[in-house]
């Protein structure tokens, strides 16, 4: 009999992890408390990156979809099978913490529930290139989940296309995804300034000139 546990639940157990999560201000050894608003989780429709399936439910960052104007799916309604995808998720994001990359690892962990194996090794290939740069991860994923949540097509045409692997060169590979991305968001002005303030409180010790 295969075991069924509720999507609510599963999101439960991603909150508890950011719920645990704090950034600590290097100056005043304080959390910082204005990255709070940005780790919270919601269940919603998105686009799906397989064509033979309309939509799909994600648990995604609800400061993405309220650019959207998204509304929470009804958790009571919604289960999902517990194989191994599922229960491997968890560790995704009990592993995040420590990389810094909250919402990269739960679009990796959320690609494999869904089984959209083509999406997660496309981001799995990002991670050799920017390693030493967990926001640009951050920027990429939270890009990632607007696109899927706005169902928008041409995002992904784009952006999990495989043009980017006749790049031979680390630099060029660096270049062209860094480009796709920055243009994307200059497009999308909302989500620019959405992500750009995620990042500087999830990375405030990194600039130079954070406030004190």
């Amino acid at each position: 009999m295969i075991n069924y546990r509720s999507m609510a639940s599963l999101k439960d157990g991603y909150q508890a992890v950011l719920d645990s999560y704090d950034v600590m201000d290097a100056v005043t050894g304080q959390p910082v408390l204005a990255l709070k608003p940005y780790l919270r989780l919601g269940i919603y429709h998105c686009g799906s990156v397989d064509q033979n399936s309309d939509t799909e439910e994600i648990i995604a960052p609800v400061f993405i979809a309220h650019l959207l104007q998204r509304r929470e799916v009804k958790q009571s309604e919604l289960v999902i099978a517990a194989g191994p995808a599922a229960l491997n998720s968890m560790g995704y994001m009990q592993s995040a913490s420590q990389s810094q990359r909250i919402y990269f690892s739960l679009l990796i962990a959320e690609c494999q529930r869904l089984k959209w194996y083509g999406l997660a090794d496309d981001l799995q290939s990002l991670t050799p290139l920017f390693y030493d740069e967990p926001w640009l991860l951050e920027q990429f994923a939270t890009a990632y989940f607007y696109g899927l949540l706005a169902n928008d097509s041409e995002y992904f045409a784009r952006h999990a296309s495989p043009k980017h692997a006749g790049l031979s060169r680390k630099p060029e590979q660096i270049h062209q995804r860094l480009l796709l991305l920055n243009t994307y968001l200059a497009k999308t002005p909302r989500l620019y300034n959405a992500v750009d303030e995620y990042v500087f409180f999830a990375f405030y010790n990194t600039w130079l000139h954070a406030p004190t």
